[in-house]
């Protein structure tokens, strides 16, 4: 891969062992035109060692190719089933996400680093270029090596016998974040933008296309959910509509506090289009509009000033998040400068190393910050809610969908963690997370 060989190394890798294996969802889940039945899980499991000790670590992350991909994945065929279409491009697109990451995992053998973060950064010096000659586009090259990365940090708090993220400032002694992002970061530390864990996280329910209102309302009424994201379709008349009947299904339950935060998945032709669907939800449902949090990715990813501007929402206060568009740090200051206010934090699908990066860039910005999941089930959910619990505020809702859709996935874990996926009051405790490494 490239990969910078340090005279004065600390690590050595010893291996990175890949496995994939489908994961068959208990529902189907739509993003966009596609629906998910299944989707592949890779899970990595790294070992490295100091001459003195080994660390094992693992990194799991659902590839998603039809959040990185969508081109390539609906091409010719919506229902994301292997059972239904053994052809779809869906696994096709999973097949290149795994023959890259095997690769990944082969040349990195006997590798040499200082800390995880900066064996990533040398490693994306090349990531971005292997990942085109093998069918991929950034995002999904960045999706398919976020295990090793995440499977690296997991062995390198372990191999220390402590928290990953009590490592961080490790990192900044080495290299200061100054160095890595310039003027504005001096004498800051990774470890300054986290927090004291929370005992819990507020959850943000998700509301798929395809959902149903009454499985909100039934949330609402066992469960006490009071943040939901809903998913949008990019149609100002029928999306209007969407957020309306969520605020109603509140209201007839004589609730008046709730979060809801916006995702048309890059359905919005620009700020223009979006400014007609917010003034009609205005006249329509100021109630709702009032309780938006924040709207997520309205645009295409692929960066275009011409659509990408979004100066003129500023009257509404509503901000604008970064989700697809931003799979690598650098991006975020030129999205700065055309309005956009806030970032959805993937700690799974991104990498835990970008993530930080892109962490200490919205901290010193003060910007909107949310963390976003992909369905993370198992290992990569206590990872998720680890980070979530770490970073955002006790009560800003996170989304952590894995109970929604595939709930069965919990049995892959040891039982005291399968509270995880239980929610009370609109609740996850989290207080069982306690492994060294990255919480597992």
């Amino acid at each position: 891969m490239g990969l910078i060989r340090m005279a004065k190394t600390e690590y050595a890798v010893i291996e990175a062992q890949p496995t994939f294996e489908n994961l068959i969802f208990d529902k189907p889940f739509q993003i966009g035109k596609g629906i998910i039945k299944e989707i592949v899980l890779a899970t990595i499991k790294a070992k490295i060692s100091d001459e003195k000790k080994i660390g094992e670590g693992i990194g799991q992350v659902l590839y998603s190719d039809i959040w990185s991909s969508p081109e390539n994945t609906l091409a010719e065929n919506l229902s994301l089933s292997l059972k239904d279409n053994p052809e779809t491009k869906h696994f096709v697109m999973s097949g290149k996400m795994e023959n890259f990451s095997t690769g990944v995992c082969k040349e990195i053998k006997g590798s040499r680093f200082i800390n995880p973060m900066q064996f990533y950064l040398d490693i994306r010096k090349t990531l971005f270029e292997k990942g085109k000659n093998s069918g991929l586009n950034g995002l999904t090259s960045v999706l398919a090596v976020s295990p090793i990365d995440l499977a690296l940090w997991d062995a390198f708090g372990k191999i220390k016998n402590k928290s990953t993220y009590s490592c961080l400032d490790e990192l900044t002694m080495q290299e200061s974040l100054e160095d890595r992002l310039g003027m504005g970061y001096k004498n800051l530390q990774f470890s300054d933008f986290f927090r004291k864990p929370n005992r819990e996280v507020r959850l943000l329910y998700t509301l798929a296309i395809n959902d149903l209102l009454s499985e909100l309302e039934r949330e609402i009424k066992e469960n006490g959910i009071d943040a939901v994201k809903i998913k949008l379709q990019g149609s100002v008349e029928e999306d209007v509509v969407r957020v309306r009947d969520v605020e109603r299904v509140f209201s007839s339950l004589g609730i008046e506090n709730y979060v809801l935060t916006l995702d048309p998945n890059e359905k919005y032709q620009g700020a223009g289009h979006l400014t007609d669907f917010l003034k009609k939800l205005k006249a329509e449902s100021k109630k709702a509009l009032e309780n938006v949090s924040y709207i997520e990715q309205p645009t295409s990813r692929i960066f275009d000033k011409s659509i990408h501007d979004m100066r003129e929402l500023a009257d509404f206060r509503i901000p604008v998040i970064i989700d697809e568009g931003a799979y690598n740090h650098e991006t975020l200051v030129e999205m700065k400068n055309l309005g956009w206010n806030g970032i959805a934090l993937k700690p799974t699908a991104k990498t835990f190393s970008e993530t930080l990066l892109e962490l200490a860039i919205a901290r010193r910005n003060n910007w909107h910050i949310c963390v976003q999941d992909l369905t993370n089930p198992s290992v990569a959910l206590v990872h998720h809610l680890n980070f979530i619990r770490r970073t955002i505020l006790k009560n800003v809702p996170a989304e952590a969908n894995a109970r929604q859709y595939c709930y069965s996935s919990k049995e892959r874990l040891p039982q005291e963690y399968w509270g995880l996926y239980e929610v009370r009051n609109g609740r996850i405790d989290t207080r069982v997370i306690r492994g060294k490494g990255l919480g597992y």
